[in-house]
């Protein structure tokens, strides 16, 4: 989980995380993660 306690998946490498997305479409993978924008 990340810091906004979302799961994250980390990848080991290019291989792995195609095959991920191939295995599991029902996932929607994302590349990066958008960061809540608070102001001051």
């Amino acid at each position: 989980m990340d810091k906004d306690n979302r799961p994250v998946y980390l990848a080991e490498s290019e291989y792995m995380l195609t095959t991920a997305i191939r295995q599991y479409p029902e996932i929607e993978f994302h590349f990066i993660s958008e960061h809540s924008q608070e102001t001051a």
